[in-house]
């Protein structure tokens, strides 16, 4: 199968298992501290989480680019009648919308183009940060799946999935409340709208 470029437009769905699949998460204070990894993680990796679903042996994730959000919420103030956009036409206040602040990174004396954000960054900062944290030896398998979602309807069923996932690997209801789901409804809504 080709490998698809990551592009920061679409979602990215993310499952990644712990090695051997040990349930390594059935200790709800482990599943705490991941999902604060998690959060630190994508703030540091230029990705914004959506939902997430810690399970004993696996996790999901579906995450935004920063810009990507930034981009929807910008949009939604501007389609409310926000006082920056009185009197605007309606090209300018989608050019407006489309306006984000953009990182850049000074290397060798010069300027380089904006940092886009790549899963696998993300990836390997929340297995390495969580992994140094505990003395358990191996603790992720080095894998994991990364498919991009493009479609509205396929995002709506994801955020199901995820959010429901303790129902198919057949645990306990107490996988279905925090800290091991966590969901941003009000960014969802936003972005899937």
């Amino acid at each position: 199968m080709p490998r698809i470029p990551y592009n920061p437009n679409y979602l990215c769905f993310i499952t990644t298992v712990t090695h051997q699949r040990r349930p390594i998460f059935s200790d709800p204070k482990l599943a705490e501290r991941l999902g604060t990894m998690i959060q630190m993680a994508c703030r540091l990796k230029g990705f914004v989480p959506l939902v997430y679903a810690i399970l004993p042996d696996h996790l999901h994730l579906l995450v935004c680019s920063q810009r990507s959000a930034q981009r929807t919420l910008e949009s939604v103030r501007c389609a409310g009648g926000a006082r920056d956009t009185a009197g605007m036409t309606d090209a300018r206040i989608i050019e407006k919308a489309s306006e984000t602040v953009t990182d850049y990174a000074w290397y060798s004396g010069g300027l380089s183009g904006p940092l886009e954000p790549q899963p696998g960054a993300l990836v390997k900062s929340i297995k390495g940060t969580f992994s140094r944290t505990l003395s358990h030896g191996t603790i992720w398998k080095r894998r994991y799946h990364c498919w991009l979602i493009i479609d509205a309807r396929d995002a709506t069923r994801v955020v199901e999935y995820i959010a429901y996932n303790y129902r198919h690997s057949g645990v306990s209801e107490q996988y279905s409340q925090e800290p091991f789901v966590w969901r941003d409804d009000k960014l969802i809504g936003q972005l899937l709208s």
